[in-house]
């Protein structure tokens, strides 16, 4: 179970985001995708914009075509 109050001792910008990074790490998410760069700027994991999620999956799915 996560830890809730981690939360406070984030370095990342808003309440909401901090739980949602602490959750992912919980989790064993690899990445979050966020409109919000920013306010992750300062996370463990990898963050991507939805722009560059879709033109990182887009080459992927070329490459195993």
């Amino acid at each position: 179970m996560p830890e809730v109050w981690i939360v406070f001792e984030q370095q990342i910008g808003e309440f909401e985001d901090a739980v949602i990074h602490e959750s992912a790490s919980e989790t064993s998410v690899e990445a979050i995708v966020t409109r919000d760069l920013r306010d992750f700027a300062k996370a463990d994991l990898t963050i991507y914009g939805p722009a560059e999620l879709l033109a990182i999956l887009s080459t992927t799915s070329k490459d195993s075509s």
